[in-house]
């Protein structure tokens, strides 16, 4: 689906055009990458299908309708409706978010310690945990998991600090910097441009 469609004339306008945002719902990307080092081990849990893994109520669904006959124009057209959140929806990102941490506030509340990571520590499809020792982190991780089972969600991937490389040659990246995960080092991804053009700074 793409939210942002131009309509033809007359109408001239997106889906995107006329929805909402939603208030700033992340937390502080410098705050959550520091936060990896707040701990002596680390580790970060990406989500599956984030954004689909929201429904929307019955009115919201059918802000979108799809008319399809199967391009067989002798045919009537069925309509259709999404139930989730859709991914490119201007207010995706947000109604994501509060799903997350309205999750963890009321599902979460017999794993105080998870479920803070989860109000405190997770930037879009990104959770953040850490600890002082790898049992516990294990616990944690465990334990974000169980709450987001509880609220629908589901996680594709977990890295830990220690983890051997799969791929030396493609080094893991989070939230945009490259983490080496068994030396745990975390590092800046910066290009130089050796070129004969300079910038003219006057």
């Amino acid at each position: 689906m793409n939210s942002s469609l131009k309509q033809p004339p007359p109408v001239s306008k997106s889906l995107n055009d006329i929805l909402m945002k939603g208030p700033s719902s992340l937390v502080d990307l410098f705050t959550v990458m520091l936060s990896m080092r707040e701990h002596q081990y680390a580790l970060t849990k990406d989500f599956s299908k984030f954004y689909q893994r929201v429904d929307t109520n019955e009115v919201a669904q059918h802000v979108r309708r799809i008319l399809w006959r199967g391009c067989d124009t002798t045919k009537k057209q069925s309509v259709y409706i999404t139930t989730p959140v859709n991914f490119g929806d201007k207010p995706a990102g947000c109604i994501a978010i509060a799903a997350l941490r309205k999750t963890a506030e009321q599902m979460g509340k017999d794993l105080p310690e998870a479920s803070w990571f989860f109000m405190n520590r997770t930037y879009v499809d990104d959770a953040s945990g850490g600890a002082t020792t790898m049992g516990r982190l294990k616990k944690i991780s465990k334990e974000l998991e169980v709450i987001a089972a509880r609220g629908g969600f589901e996680f594709k991937e977990t890295l830990v600090s220690g983890d051997p490389a799969v791929d030396p040659s493609a080094p893991r990246k989070v939230r945009g910097m490259i983490w080496e995960t068994e030396a745990d080092k975390l590092q800046v991804n910066m290009k130089l441009n050796t070129g004969g053009k300079k910038m003219d700074l006057s």
